[in-house]
């Protein structure tokens, strides 16, 4: 009877912390207001802003770009932000027309200068509208950027979650052209971290075992075809991607890895990781990253602060625990 007492109050235990783990959680994320005036100003009509998973956690009910990115575009239209934003996927919860209509209110003026990448959460017939009507097709060529990006959609629409595939023609349309643009960079976006579905005789086991989120996706994609043709190229590729999604609370949630002309870049908001990718072509074509939870800015470092969940977790845990131990012993 003793020894059952002592199990019952150890699960009690463990359900008081992990409350009071997921109410601090909680008003940590909540905490976030518009009154940070530390973010950048010295943006030229030659930034472009890289924005993943754009509406957050998994675990709110924001429909469309959540609060912390919401004060970022509110600081971006109190200083006439004059650049290019590129919405790396998984922008709104649900594609639906509230959703579509709900951030083209946040984004106001500025979605003229915005671009939009399909990912998971924004595929569906309303949003494929969107797209169609704004930019006539799924994948298309940043018309707001003098250095060569594009967009790829990367899901079929008619299975939901079948990804990986890039529209062949126009993938082969965009690297016939390289050899007619005088640009010694060439971007590629997707929502999906694509190139981590290329097996280990093309891509090390370094960059192709960052996950997503907390797990591996099953997909392969065709994009691999043409990695030694990106290779050959004498030009900076960058691949980016923004689907690191739900790798816990990290302030900042991103990875950066290089194969000889190949850059690989993903980002995403994340569960609490409140991250943003700055691209600044007139300084050096310098990337930097910001912390919308503070406001602080840091060069973008290869093989960076990237961390796995369960990593995180454990890490949290223990910061939390020890945070009511001080408060309550």
């Amino acid at each position: 009877m003793h020894k059952k007492k002592l199990i019952l109050i150890a699960l009690l235990i463990g359900l008081i912390i992990f409350l009071l783990t997921l109410a601090l959680h909680l008003s940590e994320y909540q905490s976030a207001d518009c009154r940070l005036s530390n973010f950048e100003d010295n943006y030229s009509a030659e930034t472009t802003i890289f924005i993943g998973h754009g509406y957050g956690s998994h675990n709110d009910s924001n429909l469309a770009l959540n609060k912390d990115l919401s004060c970022f575009i509110q600081h971006l239209k109190e200083i006439s932000y004059q650049g290019t934003i590129v919405f790396l996927g998984d922008y709104v919860r649900e594609g639906n027309e509230e959703s579509i209509s709900l951030i083209t209110e946040q984004l106001g003026g500025l979605l003229s200068s915005s671009y939009f990448v399909i990912g998971n959460h924004d595929n569906s017939p309303e949003m494929i509208n969107f797209m169609i009507d704004n930019f006539e097709t799924l994948d298309y060529k940043i018309v707001g950027s003098t250095i060569p990006m594009y967009s790829f959609y990367t899901y079929y629409q008619t299975k939901n979650l079948d990804i990986g595939d890039v529209d062949s023609s126009f993938f082969s349309d965009v690297l016939s052209q390289q050899d007619k643009n005088n640009s010694k960079d060439l971007f590629l976006l997707f929502h999906e971290l694509v190139w981590t579905s290329c097996d280990s005789t093309l891509i090390d086991n370094e960059i192709q075992n960052v996950l997503h989120n907390y797990i591996e996706y099953q997909y392969s994609s065709n994009i691999c075809n043409y990695y030694e043709d990106l290779l050959n190229l004498e030009k900076e590729i960058y691949f980016i991607g923004g689907d690191i999604g739900a790798t816990g609370g990290l302030s900042q949630n991103y990875t950066y890895k290089k194969n000889k002309n190949i850059n690989f870049i993903g980002i995403g908001m994340g569960e609490n990781g409140r991250n943003v990718l700055v691209f600044n072509q007139n300084k050096s074509n310098s990337f930097n990253i910001i912390n919308l939870a503070d406001g602080s800015t840091k060069e973008l470092i290869l093989d960076g602060i990237y961390e796995d969940f369960k990593y995180y977790y454990k890490k949290y845990f223990l910061k939390v625990f020890f945070k009511i131990k001080d408060t309550f012993l």
